[in-house]
């Protein structure tokens, strides 16, 4: 008996780390399935002023924190046969987690939003160290989320960082940075544009990305 048991506990500690799967770069191109975890503006730094001729008062720190920031990550499940992140992506299912980016945008500093000039670009350790904060429930899986260097209304463009983790560690595993220009009438839709020219333009570079990352089979 004290053998038995002694052989369930040697199993109970080694098949959980056996059926933990750790991914690398190449599983995102691999994977049928991922998570959307929205848009992330815990690094972001706007580039003002934020006004567009009816919304004068759209100017507001707060008001894009609290309003605008969880519009933009909205949009993308409210209009979902537009930004089509399945479709983009090359998926066949995705499952939307907001929780996570909502959360930590609302807790956002207002007082250091706005900012005038250049934003300073984002490493990839400052990213990392964004999902690092998420709470990810004890979940498995790819998650596709896109950290926000900037909106720049001078220079009329967005920098958002596409990044694929590994959702049970929280490791970054493919990263890229992607510039869009923005258009459309009124705050909310003139941003969106870039989130769908992003997901364009990742759509567009998927063979290339997936070639980077695919290992090289050997000649015999």
């Amino acid at each position: 008996m004290k053998r038995l048991l002694q052989i369930l506990l040697f199993y109970s500690l080694v098949l959980p780390v056996k059926a933990q799967t750790v991914f690398k770069s190449e599983d995102v191109f691999r994977v049928t399935s991922i998570t959307w975890y929205g848009l992330d503006f815990t690094l972001a730094q706007l580039v003002g002023p934020f006004d567009n001729i009816k919304y004068a008062a759209d100017r507001d720190a707060v008001k894009l924190r609290d309003h605008y920031f969880r519009a933009w990550n909205d949009i993308v499940i409210q209009e979902n046969k537009k930004y089509d992140v399945a479709k983009f992506y090359k998926k066949k299912f995705v499952e939307y987690d907001l929780s996570e980016s909502d959360k930590l945008n609302s807790l956002i500093n207002p007082e250091k939003l706005l900012i005038s000039g250049v934003a300073p670009k984002l490493t990839l350790e400052k990213i990392q160290s964004a999902i690092n904060n998420y709470d990810t429930k004890g979940k498995s899986g790819i998650a596709l989320v896109y950290v926000v260097e900037t909106f720049n209304k001078m220079l009329k463009k967005s920098v958002m960082h596409v990044t694929f983790f590994d959702i049970s560690s929280k490791n970054i595993i493919f990263i890229k940075t992607m510039e869009a220009q923005p258009a459309g009438g009124g705050l909310r839709n003139y941003w969106a544009k870039c989130i769908h020219q992003t997901m364009i333009g990742s759509s567009e570079r998927w063979a290339r990305w997936k070639k980077e990352v695919t290992p090289r089979r050997r000649r015999k």
